[in-house]
């Protein structure tokens, strides 16, 4: 009995724990990340990350609040994945190009769609526009080399001094003696072919580099033993010192028993796709170094905040201070002194003081409601509970003047049409 009655409390305090880990990881997490909570048939906007903001230029929170309709009326697709996302109860991302909403910029985002029980979906949105740029030129570097290579093979049938690549026939032995090569090796190689032919000169072997000799032997050898074609890329030195890749495709030939006649074959230069790769890895270190100074960032600016708040706790503790230590004794000295309208202003006075840390002056004063010097000053004298006739006196009007006042404050603040109290409305800022 007793473990049963224990159960329900470690099953809450574990349920707030995950929820403490789930916050901290969405609010840290430096993937810029959405939450948007499931609303009639739409979605509401209702929180974001600090990346989210970083990545929004701190545009992001004024959509909170707007409808995922709304926001993605030209892109639907995405509405689409939302909703997705919230019925199907289960994650997926995709990629996608996207025009920021609150910067204008073009960007290439993965996307990742999370329902979190029981209303809403988060939205994880890393920001992948150089990774993916130079993916594509990549890309588009090997589709063009492979369309090449697909091109000489052609080529090769047809006619084979017109293969920009090396096209050779040589036997299956570890020296890889040259019976034919064309022309072309001696731009990948620096030698002419005839310095390989029947390893006059040197052997083909001699110039691959020492590291990748094993290599070659191992996968050529296996292949041509399961009678299957050979393809593999590997380093040459060339001629004048530089170290060359080149790619390797070829087979070998057997006679009717089975025995190794030849191999054929085609050597090309890839040296450049090789250098690009290389340089598409070094963006990527660059990229993580990039993610690493931008978290630091991030936690400098937690720090600063937080120090940012303390300091307004100690501005609005002096203010509190000053108004309790100087200004109160010296408004009762008057007190004393003074006759009732007088005292009437000092109350004013008074309470007006201690509101000094208050955010009233600042909620009275919004620009949207366009509220004039003496509607300000009238509101302040109704939030302190004085009545038309005691504002009447103090700014010396007439009691219909303060009406006329009033409505029209009621009418700017948008309570005309409402039964709502005006002090109690002013009171409660």
């Amino acid at each position: 009995m007793s473990m049963s009655k224990e159960h329900p409390d470690r099953s809450a305090g574990a349920a707030q724990l995950d929820a403490e880990r789930f916050r901290l990881y969405y609010k840290h997490n430096p993937i810029p990340s959405y939450i948007w909570q499931k609303a009639g048939d739409d979605f509401i906007l209702k929180d974001y990350n600090d990346a989210a903001a970083v990545l929004t230029k701190n545009q992001i929170p004024e959509l909170v609040g707007s409808k995922a309709s709304a926001l993605f009326k030209d892109r639907p697709g995405i509405f689409d994945d939302i909703l997705r996302c919230f019925s199907e109860q289960a994650p997926f991302s995709r990629e996608m190009p996207y025009r920021m909403i609150t910067t204008g910029e073009n960007k290439y985002l993965r996307v990742r769609y999370v329902f979190v029980p029981e209303d809403m979906v988060v939205v994880h949105t890393e920001d992948i526009t150089e990774k993916h740029q130079v993916e594509e030129d990549l890309r588009a570097a090997r589709a063009e080399l492979e369309d090449r290579v697909l091109q000489r093979e052609e080529r090769f049938r047809a006619l084979i001094g017109n293969i920009p690549g090396a096209v050779y026939r040589c036997a299956c032995d570890k020296e890889w003696t040259i019976e034919f090569l064309s022309e072309n090796i001696y731009d990948i190689s620096g030698y002419p072919p005839s310095d390989f032919v029947g390893n006059k000169t040197r052997s083909y072997a001699s110039i691959i580099h020492a590291d990748d000799v094993a290599m070659v032997e191992r996968i050529v050898f296996e292949q041509v033993k399961k009678r299957e074609p050979f393809i593999l890329e590997y380093r040459i030195m060339h001629k004048d010192g530089p170290i060359r890749w080149v790619y390797e495709k070829g087979r070998g030939v057997h006679d009717q028993d089975g025995n190794v006649l030849w191999l054929d074959g085609v050597i090309f230069d890839v040296t450049e796709r090789k250098v690009a790769e290389e340089a598409l890895r070094e963006s990527e270190k660059e990229l993580k170094k990039q993610k690493l100074a931008l978290e630091q960032k991030n936690l400098a600016l937690q720090e600063i905040l937080g120090q940012i708040e303390i300091e307004k706790k100690q501005i609005k503790e002096g203010v509190v201070a000053n108004v309790e230590e100087l200004l109160l004794p010296a408004l009762g000295k008057l007190r004393r002194k003074g006759s009732a309208l007088d005292n009437k202003h000092i109350d004013l006075l008074e309470k007006s003081a201690l509101q000094l840390t208050s955010g009233f002056g600042m909620r009275v004063s919004e620009r949207r409601w366009k509220l004039t010097p003496r509607e300000i000053e009238i509101c302040s004298m109704i939030k302190n509970g004085l009545s038309s006739k005691e504002i009447a006196e103090l700014i010396n009007v007439s009691s219909r003047t303060i009406e006329i006042h009033r409505n029209n404050i009621r009418k700017k603040m948008g309570l005309s049409s409402k039964k709502i109290n005006l002090t109690s409305y002013l009171q409660s800022f």
